[in-house]
């Protein structure tokens, strides 16, 4: 008879758990039956389980507002316009806080949405685009956000640049304006599919940064529904997050994992989650289930916004009121 399987550093399973015989005969108190009081060691030691590209090293701390994980990025000075060979530089990325009670789960999740986030910074900065004279980043996350806002007029698109005539040369000629981390892009084929989608096969070339491994002898294909100039700048950026994300969901791995693979197989997915839920509540008595509701009431309790009071906090109390018979633990507002 197989063991059960061990709890990790600042877990604890609630009272009278029940334990779930999985389809290999192994056994376990699934993740919703336990209580959770995560500290630095603890979340040290979820992190130390998990790998990924070591040019974004993830690191614990904590200061005056409790625990969290940073993720680090190596590599090139994006902003040095120099000539000279470019010596790796390590920025950082902002803080994801961890709360004690989160779940070991979530903080494995907390750390995948880390990474893809500060890859998905680092390569905005690295889109390129050849406007007149000079070479922008269009699509960084660093623009100012506040004055663009107050001066709509400017930033908004006024008319529509339609590359309909000779698509594929005039496509080829704006992709020709683009650097994206060392690599180019040359238009392959454009095929009209009807009124309203176009497919476009971009070819790859060129040497790219290391961290762009996505992009390494690949073609990029895109379905648009426009063959508008902004339409496309915005498609190809989309599309290069999405094979970003994509590479972080595939090779980041827990115990050797990669938990969010697509090649895991969904079903058997399914199949566990059903073990872990409602087949291990029907062997579980009426003593844990109240026990159970009381952890989670306690838990939820935790997690509720306490506000000052204030405009938003008004502005919240008024949207809240237009729900009718709205569950759930209700904010504090001031």
């Amino acid at each position: 008879m197989n063991s059960i399987m061990p709890l990790l550093l600042g877990e604890q399973p609630i009272a009278q758990a029940p334990k779930v015989t999985l389809t290999n005969g192994s056994h376990c108190i699934p993740q919703h039956y336990l209580t959770y009081n995560h500290s630095l060691a603890s979340v040290e030691a979820i992190v130390l389980h998990m790998e990924f590209d070591p040019r974004f090293p993830v690191f614990v701390a904590q200061d005056d507002g409790g625990l969290y994980v940073q993720v680090g990025i190596i590599g090139p000075d994006n902003y040095d316009r120099g000539t000279h060979i470019k010596s790796d530089k390590i920025v950082y990325g902002r803080k994801w806080r961890v709360e004690p009670q989160l779940p070991s789960s979530e903080i494995i999740q907390t750390v995948f949405l880390a990474l893809k986030t500060a890859r998905e910074h680092e390569l905005r900065e690295l889109f390129q685009l050849r406007y007149g004279e000079h070479v922008t980043t269009p699509f960084s996350c660093h623009r100012d956000l506040p004055l663009m806002a107050h001066h709509q007029e400017l930033v908004q698109q006024s008319s529509v640049g339609l590359l309909n005539a000779s698509a594929e040369a005039s496509i080829a000629d704006l992709l020709g304006h683009v650097n994206y981390g060392g690599y180019r892009f040359e238009i392959d084929s454009v095929m009209q599919l009807d009124d309203t989608e176009w497919y476009i096969k971009i070819r790859v070339s060129g040497t790219g940064h290391a961290e762009l491994s996505e992009l390494k002898n690949r073609t990029v294909s895109l379905l648009v529904s426009s063959l508008d100039s902004n339409h496309l700048l915005h498609a190809v950026m989309n599309k290069l997050i999405d094979m970003s994300n994509h590479l972080v969901a595939q090779t980041l791995t827990f115990k050797g994992m990669a938990l969010f693979s697509a090649k895991n197989d969904v079903g058997a997915i399914a199949e566990m989650s059903i073990e872990g839920r409602l087949r291990s509540l029907n062997v579980a008595g009426d003593m844990f289930q109240h026990s159970l509701a009381e952890t989670n009431y306690a838990t939820d309790q935790t997690r509720v916004p306490k506000m000052v009071s204030g405009a938003l906090s008004e502005r919240i109390g008024k949207t809240l009121k237009a729900f009718d018979r709205l569950e759930g633990i209700l904010p504090e507002l001031g």
